[in-house]
């Protein structure tokens, strides 16, 4: 073999271990961006369900208009929740109702975050007592 031959070879190799790690990198940064993105979904709504909840009257199977720490059984029997947890294909999420008359809606994705250590991770918090009522926080 000669050396010509050996160089195309080497070459060769070194892009096909480029184009394979890039390959990976565009997959992992997608698949990433996906379960942000499904999240923010789940989140929104997670969060037009409790205003839903807080907005329909307690004889009708709402919440009272002023929604305390009591509520909590009632909005994850509306949700259909069994407890404060609840599992979908984008992630784990769990609600807790405040006695300020907030709901805070944690969500822990499928996939490893920017640190690719932790999840995707992303947070609702629907104020009832606000002109914008739902606020949504990504993190990793």
């Amino acid at each position: 073999m000669g050396t010509n031959q050996i160089i195309l070879v080497v070459l060769s190799v070194v892009l096909v271990a480029v184009a394979t790690a890039l390959g990976i990198f565009i997959f992992q940064n997608q698949s990433q961006n996906t379960n942000r993105q499904l999240m923010v979904n789940d989140l929104n709504f997670l969060g037009t369900e409790a205003l839903k909840f807080w907005r329909t009257p307690p004889s009708l199977g709402g919440g009272a208009p002023d929604i305390t720490s009591a509520d909590q059984t009632q909005l994850e029997f509306y949700l259909h929740w069994a407890g404060n947890t609840n599992r979908t294909a984008s992630g784990t999420y769990s609600i807790q109702v405040n006695d300020d008359g907030t709901i805070m809606v944690t969500g822990v994705g499928t996939e490893l975050g920017n640190d690719n250590t932790n999840p995707v991770q992303a947070q609702l918090v629907v104020d009832t007592n606000s002109n914008h009522p739902l606020t949504i926080t990504l993190a990793n």
